[in-house]
């Protein structure tokens, strides 16, 4: 029966296998990082100018065209950024996209091709070279995503195989490997979120006294989270939610606890909410943000209801189904959709076998446990309600936004796979373990060999 390990402290065998998982990660990662041509990630450029303001102007830059497609965003990712920039000696740079008469046109497509022209002059070259080393931010974010998932994954299960199964999800998933290899605010609010889901965690297994003392810093983890990216906000919430259900059902009716949680919050991202009021009379900078993103990309704020079918029911699963899993250059490069289904297929039914057994099991389990499992649960709500609030207002449904619950979803797979494993042939229980990582490395090999590899690097 899964458990919550109560003591923190790794083995040495443990260490060896967290170290060894983190070398296979950077491996992977730095690979496509390396092997991405500069500019030809998502925003990528956009995402540079936001920290590029930040460096030359010593503030925040106003939200607005000139300042990119990306400067709505929380500040927290670019202010890190820009500190990274500033201690590889970087000078300040007005990033130069090279356009070409014959660039490739734009659009879903499975055959390797890319956005835009690479034929450097010297500047340009070097601009290439500082990007790659602006990167190596996100490469580190990504490594602590796989850090908090193994720990996450050992805190609940202390089983060394089944945390190493799932982390190698983590690690070998090519869209994780993907925004954790570029500039981009989503590997940070990816790392913070996969941070919020451990500590949430860690807490079911704490006393009173002690709960209530982690309670700020899980608040400021997740002010640090809404102050990278929005996407990160259903996640806050619902761990809030699972706070107040934890510490009434525990310990006692007060709410002295959840209080605590919410002081953490402001304390890190409370000066950014009354900085968005006075600037934009908005905490959040929504109304501004939309004003100006219309027009910039015509076709991108199309507002729908709460219930409209053909945005849920028809463009958001489209979306989930061809970028879930793996996309890239301008989110235009794609695998084959047998391969997108599989794995869904596949997810749907790691998912459905672990709401089973925990169903089935979830008198058998200690309070402790129960909130655990409620906790992975609440992680993958965050998720697939993150996707839903941007496909309300947006025509976007890419599923890098629904990664705030990537942990949780790494784990609940690899658990629900083992189960149908272990139910249905039980000599070769352990085999449902290797299932997920060895489908992901046969993805990303076919990625490597059919798209990474023919389009060059720098």
């Amino acid at each position: 029966m899964p458990h919550i390990k109560k003591k923190a402290a790794l083995s040495n065998r443990k260490r060896l296998a967290l170290v060894l998982l983190c070398l296979v990660y950077l491996v992977f990662a730095l690979i496509y990082s390396f092997m991405t041509p500069a500019w030809e990630a998502n925003d990528e450029a956009d995402h540079t100018i936001y920290a590029e303001r930040i460096i030359e102007h010593h503030k925040l830059p106003r939200i607005g065209l000139q300042n990119g497609h990306e400067s709505h965003q929380p500040p927290l990712y670019y202010v890190v950024l820009a500190g990274w920039q500033r201690v590889l000696h970087i000078p300040s740079f007005q990033p130069e996209l090279i356009t070409a008469p014959n660039a490739a046109i734009l659009g879903p497509s499975t055959e390797p091709k890319l956005g835009l022209s690479h034929q450097y002059n010297h500047r340009q070259k070097q601009q290439a070279i500082y990007l790659h080393e602006l990167r190596v931010l996100s490469v580190l974010c990504g490594l602590g995503t796989v850090i908090f998932t193994f720990l996450t994954a050992q805190l609940i299960f202390g089983k060394l195989r089944f945390s190493v199964s799932a982390t190698l999800f983590v690690v070998l998933l090519p869209k994780e490997l993907v925004v954790s290899s570029v500039v981009t605010n989503d590997s940070l609010v990816i790392l913070l979120s996969s941070a919020l889901i451990y500590l949430s965690v860690r807490l079911c297994s704490l006393s009173r006294a002690a709960s209530k003392r982690y309670l700020f810093l899980l608040g400021m983890v997740a002010g640090a989270a809404v102050l990278t990216k929005l996407n990160s906000f259903p996640l806050v919430m619902l761990i809030l939610v699972g706070v107040i259900i934890h510490q009434y059902v525990l310990f006692s009716k007060r709410f002295v606890p959840p209080i605590l949680y919410m002081f953490g919050f402001l304390f890190i991202c409370g000066w950014w909410l009354v900085f968005n009021l006075i600037q934009y009379g908005d905490p959040l900078a929504q109304t501004v943000s939309n004003s100006y993103l219309a027009p910039a990309i015509p076709g991108l704020i199309v507002p729908v209801s709460l219930l409209d079918a053909h945005r849920y029911l028809h463009f958001l699963p489209s979306e989930l189904l061809r970028t879930a899993w793996y996309d890239g250059g301008w989110n235009q490069l794609i695998i084959p959709k047998w391969i997108n289904v599989s794995l869904w297929t596949a997810a749907g039914a790691s998912i459905f076998s672990a709401g089973i057994r925990l169903i089935r099991s979830f008198k058998l389990y200690d309070a402790k446990d129960r909130a655990c499992f409620i906790t992975l649960v609440l992680g993958l709500a965050a998720g697939a309600l993150a996707l839903y609030i941007i496909a309300r207002t947006t025509v976007q449904g890419e599923g890098r936004v629904g990664y705030v619950g990537l942990s949780a979803f790494a784990i609940l797979c690899t658990f629900g796979m083992n189960e149908a494993f272990t139910k249905l042939m039980p000599k070769l229980k352990y085999v449902g373990l290797l299932i997920w990582p060895l489908s992901l490395l046969l993805v990303d090999v076919y990625i490597f060999v059919h798209i990474i590899l023919p389009l060059g690097s720098l």
